[in-house]
């Protein structure tokens, strides 16, 4: 309710709710009442969250890199390019980080270059419609 406009959610924490089935299942129930995506941010080897996605049939996806587990640009470079192999391997990767000065900075430099050698990026709402077609 604090976020009127909000099309989906994750957990940035929280790895022991993703880990509980009654918990996730709560709270999926209600991101499917409100019509929200979710992206799991795997915080837990032990995440429920695919399975319980699917059970409910909600809209859903999971990160495959975390940018700026440390705070450094040489860290959050090579998160990019590990996010970037990702891609060209898969088709697709989701990336997340903090919206840190630092991240936010080498966020626009690395979707710039990125952009220049072919890669696209769609919002994860986008994403997600597109991966269900």
């Amino acid at each position: 309710r604090t976020v009127p406009h909000a099309q989906g959610m994750n957990n940035h924490m929280g790895s022991k709710a993703t880990e509980d089935l009654r918990v996730m299942t709560l709270v999926m129930t209600e991101i499917k009442r409100r019509g929200l995506f979710f992206v799991d941010s795997v915080t837990s080897s032990r995440s429920v969250c695919p399975q319980v996605a699917e059970d409910i049939k909600i809209p859903f996806a999971r990160r495959a890199v975390f940018l700026d587990n440390r705070n450094e640009r040489a860290a959050i470079e090579k998160a990019f390019a590990e996010g970037a192999r990702l891609a060209r391997e898969k088709g697709f990767a989701i990336l997340i980080g903090h919206d840190r000065e630092l991240t936010l900075k080498i966020l626009t430099e690395q979707v710039r270059k990125l952009k220049q050698q072919g890669y696209q990026f769609l919002s994860v709402k986008d994403f997600i419609k597109a991966e269900n077609k």
